[in-house]
């Protein structure tokens, strides 16, 4: 745990799926970007963070079925956010950050599709 707090402090962005260091990261203050699939963002994802976007599956049919095996064979609650798009999210928080530190002021949380 230790050696994992010591390598988020120096984390400008992380990129996680849902697991113990996306969590350890948003609570940080570290922006963050959250690859879900069938997780549950309510569960997963802090309710009013501005520097985390969590891509999830609750606007598909199939959202949030929290099964370890997608009973359609296949990961469409992944596989639809492309590279660019999670990228482009990243940079967004980023951007954010700096205006942030530059007095701009905050933002409200990215929403877009499934995301959150």
């Amino acid at each position: 745990l230790s050696e994992a707090l010591a390598l988020l402090k120096a984390a400008t962005l992380v990129l996680s799926e849902d697991s113990a260091l996306m969590h350890m990261a948003w609570a940080c203050g570290i922006p963050t970007v959250a690859l879900l699939g069938s997780t549950r963002a309510d569960w997963a994802c802090p309710a009013a963070a501005d520097h985390v976007v969590c891509l999830h599956s609750g606007d598909l049919p199939c959202g949030f079925c929290m099964e370890e095996t997608c009973r359609l064979g296949d990961t469409r609650c992944l596989q639809r956010y492309t590279p660019e798009r999670v990228a482009g999210l990243a940079l967004s928080l980023l951007a954010r950050r700096e205006g942030e530190r530059s007095s701009i002021g905050n933002k409200p949380i990215l929403r877009e599709g499934g995301a959150t």
